[in-house]
């Protein structure tokens, strides 16, 4: 979900660049799915009034059971879990 005002009319979500599919559902409020392939980086929305760019970055964790997860997230994430 992204925040913001003057939502209305938003014709493009980027995160970090990488383009998400996304629902205007109020004047404040999309709700957008994070795209596969998103990099932790700036989220953007392009509204006819202006491009908006988030303020804290977006972050990109690892999940435990990724494909080319290195293997001491892997071992952190069974700790954490004990």
């Amino acid at each position: 979900m992204i925040l913001g005002t003057d939502l209305t009319g938003a014709t493009s979500v980027t995160f970090n660049g990488t383009a998400a599919t996304f629902t205007v559902i109020a004047p404040t409020a999309i709700k957008v799915d994070v795209p596969s392939g998103a990099a932790t980086g700036a989220v953007q929305v392009v509204t006819p009034t202006g491009t908006l760019i988030s303020n804290v970055p977006f972050q990109v964790l690892w999940p435990a059971r990724q494909a080319g997860c290195p293997r001491h997230v892997t071992r952190r994430a069974r700790r954490a879990r004990r």
